[in-house]
């Protein structure tokens, strides 16, 4: 389902910024036909104009993430970022992303549908887990990386947490650095990465500061 929605909010947000600004441009012109002497036209058509350039300014953060996104490989991929991303920016998590060189919407265009599914499901989980995480710190900080190495398209997350996480035990049913009721996604990528031998993920600790890095076989 998160894959899915993903999708469609890769279409959702061009679709969106183009259609709003577009309504925007329509009414304009209206306006420019309505005759000078009908004020209750012209006072709903200001009040619309209006609205829809309030809708246009809030449109323009998410324009902002749709750019930064652009190169992530489609297909899930970037509207999965692109929403969390979002999130990002809501809870005044500073983040860093870059996408290296030979990387871009098509990359993983002929990987089979059922590996890219999985490998998004992995990183939409370790992407939760990174916000969680950092929320509760104060130096909120996530650190993002797509690049390619030896045959392998891989995704590194890093995040700032607070506490002590025992790498033996992440990815046990339940167990958690983030509190009750979570854990469970973990236990899920993990079950993914036994089953899938193309999705591969490495993790380390250093200090204050988890990384993980997903890898895809290409």
């Amino acid at each position: 389902s998160l894959m899915d929605k993903s999708v469609e909010y890769e279409k959702m947000l061009g679709e969106n910024m183009r259609d709003i600004h577009e309504t925007k441009n329509d009414l304009i012109v209206l306006q420019g036909l309505v005759p000078e002497d009908a004020e209750d036209a012209h006072e709903q058509l200001n009040a619309m104009i209006k609205e829809y350039g309030e809708i246009e300014i809030r449109e323009q953060e998410n324009e902002d993430i749709y750019r930064k996104t652009l190169r992530i490989p489609s297909g899930g991929l970037r509207g999965l970022f692109g929403n969390k991303l979002s999130v990002m920016e809501e809870l005044n998590i500073n983040y860093d992303l870059r996408i290296g060189k030979g990387i871009n919407a098509k990359t993983l265009k002929n990987l089979d549908y059922q590996d890219r599914r999985e490998f998004g499901k992995v990183i939409g989980i370790y992407l939760d887990n990174a916000i969680n995480a950092t929320n509760k710190t104060q130096k909120k900080e996530i650190n993002i990386e797509f690049f390619l190495e030896e045959g392998c398209f891989c995704v590194l997350i890093s995040n700032t947490f607070c506490g002590t996480i025992d790498i033996e035990k992440m990815g046990t049913m339940g167990y958690t650095s983030n509190g009750d009721n979570h854990g469970y996604g973990l236990s899920l990528a993990n079950e993914i990465l036994k089953k899938n031998k193309n999705i591969k993920c490495d993790t380390s600790v250093y200090l204050d500061i988890l990384t993980k890095v997903v890898k895809i076989k290409m």
